[in-house]
């Protein structure tokens, strides 16, 4: 099992190694789950851009999340280690409304990078 050390980031969104995925969602909730290689970047980072109305949480694999605002931006990351042998992992990234319902209304980048 891999020590993964998650930590929220400043608001400032570094420049990308390898793109992920992106796109815009607009649905009841939005998960993903992406193998993700340390030697394409040590780090990754989900940025939403929240284009709806209620609050949206993000998650990465549920260890670290962070709630956005409707009209706000931000992000989190989380190392990306590999394991014995150089074998990887998936990484599953999730956005969800509040718990009284509502949408997810965003748009969304997950990329990888150096520090």
């Amino acid at each position: 099992v891999s020590s993964k050390n998650f930590a929220v980031a400043s608001e400032v969104f570094k420049a990308l190694d390898k793109e992920v995925s992106k796109g815009p969602v607009d649905q009841s909730s939005w998960s993903r789950s992406f193998e993700l290689d340390e030697n394409d970047g040590a780090q990754v980072n989900f940025w939403i851009e929240n284009t709806g109305s209620n609050d949206i949480k993000i998650s990465i694999d549920g260890k670290v999340s962070r709630t956005i605002a409707p009209g706000k931006q931000g992000h989190i990351s989380a190392e990306v280690k590999n394991g014995w042998f150089g074998w990887t992992y998936n990484y599953t990234f999730t956005a969800s409304p509040p718990a009284d319902g509502g949408k997810v209304k965003m748009n969304y980048s997950i990329a990888q990078r150096n520090n």
